[in-house]
C-alpha cells in the first residue's frame, strides 16, 4: 500500500522483518499429558494404609487435625481437575504446535498443583496431624511426582526458542 513522503511523493511502505514461527514442543506436550495421566492414577491408589488393612484414596473423607479444629478434605476431584486441565494444555499444545500462552498458563497451574501435591504428602505422611493410625500410601506421592512432570513440560516448552 502507498504511503505519501513529501520528498518523493507517494511510495511503498517499509516492509518490516518478522520472527520466525515458535518451533513444535511435542516434548512439552507429552510431559503435560503423562502428568496428568500419573495426577489421575495417583488419585485412585491408596493414600492412606490403615493397620486394619483397609485403605484410604484421594476420594474419602479425610479427617486431620490442625489448630486444636479438626478439619475433613476429600482432594480427589481438585487433583482430578487439575488433570483435566494439564490434559487440555498438553493436547493444545500438540495441536497449535506451539504456544507460549497455554505454556506459560501451564507453569502457573501446574505449579500451584505441585504444591497442593506437596502439602498433601505432608498432611497424610505425618503423624502429627493425623486423627487415625496408618501408613503413607503410593497414591499420593504419585500424584506430586505427576503434578512436578506437568510442572517440567511446561518449563520446557516455554523453554523452547526460535530457530
Amino acid at each position: 500500500m502507498p504511503a505519501y513522503d513529501p520528498e518523493g511523493g507517494w511510495g511503498e511502505f517499509p516492509h518490516f522483518a518478522t520472527k520466525p514461527p515458535r518451533p513444535p514442543a511435542p516434548v512439552a506436550a507429552w510431559l503435560l499429558i503423562a502428568g496428568a495421566a500419573a495426577v489421575v492414577v495417583g488419585t485412585l491408589l491408596p493414600w492412606l494404609r490403615l493397620p486394619g488393612g483397609g485403605s484410604i484414596n484421594a476420594f474419602d473423607d479425610y479427617r486431620f487435625l490442625a489448630d486444636l479444629d479438626a478439619y475433613t478434605i476429600r482432594p480427589g476431584p481438585i487433583f482430578v481437575g487439575l488433570a483435566v486441565v494439564m490434559a487440555a494444555f498438553g493436547i493444545a499444545t500438540l495441536a497449535a504446535r506451539r504456544m507460549l500462552a497455554v505454556m506459560i498458563l501451564g507453569i502457573v497451574c501446574t505449579g500451584i498443583g505441585a504444591l497442593f501435591a506437596l502439602g498433601c504428602v505432608g498432611l497424610y505422611g505425618s503423624d502429627e496431624y493425623r486423627l487415625v493410625p496408618g501408613d503413607l500410601g503410593a497414591g499420593v506421592p504419585v500424584v506430586a511426582f505427576g503434578a512436578v512432570v506437568g510442572l517440567a513440560g511446561s518449563i520446557v516448552g516455554c523453554a523452547t526458542r526460535r530457530h
